[in-house]
């Protein structure tokens, strides 16, 4: 039965049983449950929360800034996936968890990964804004196709830009 739990399931059963108070580990059926059960059930305790950050007071974005950033998200899981070396050394995970981050943002990537990235956002800001252009044109509405063809040409030309300042590095 439990070769037949997900990889997220055991992680929730383990930190729910680790945070459960109870003086005897659960039957086979019960631990089954804590893995399971999905969301807040009022017997099972998740343990501590982390809160969800707060949007930043002066964040002035709009649906097109939201759909950008969700696209480039997508296109770097995509691309890294594939090679996760491809724009250069990203900042490993312990560099990105340290307090120390606060005082150097980039962490230890290397400065040809933070020039790709930064591309990477030019475009991705340029693509908001055609499609904010786009929308006013057009009464509010972009067809999906087009916004997913505009994306697409954003990307090709942002990874042709990368692939140049790498040669000239």
């Amino acid at each position: 039965m439990i070769g037949r739990l997900k990889d997220h399931e055991l992680e929730r059963g383990m930190r729910r049983l680790m945070y459960s108070g109870a003086a005897a580990p659960p039957s086979l059926p019960q631990f089954v449950r804590l893995c399971r059960t999905v969301g807040d059930a009022p017997d099972v305790d998740e343990g501590p929360r982390v809160p969800a950050l707060p949007r930043p007071a002066d964040w002035q974005g709009d649906q097109w800034d939201v759909a950008a950033n969700r696209h480039l998200v997508a296109h770097l899981l995509r691309e890294l996936r594939a090679n996760p070396h491809k724009y250069g050394q990203p900042a490993s995970y312990l560099a990105m968890r340290a307090t120390t981050r606060r005082e150097n943002p980039h962490a230890d990537a290397s400065p040809e990964f933070m020039r790709a990235v930064e591309t990477l956002v030019a475009y991705t800001r340029a693509w908001a804004q055609d499609m904010r252009e786009m929308a006013a044109e057009s009464g509010g509405v972009v067809p999906v196709d087009l916004q997913r063809a505009a994306w697409e040409d954003c990307m090709a030309r942002a990874e042709a830009d990368i692939a140049t300042q790498r040669r000239a590095a």
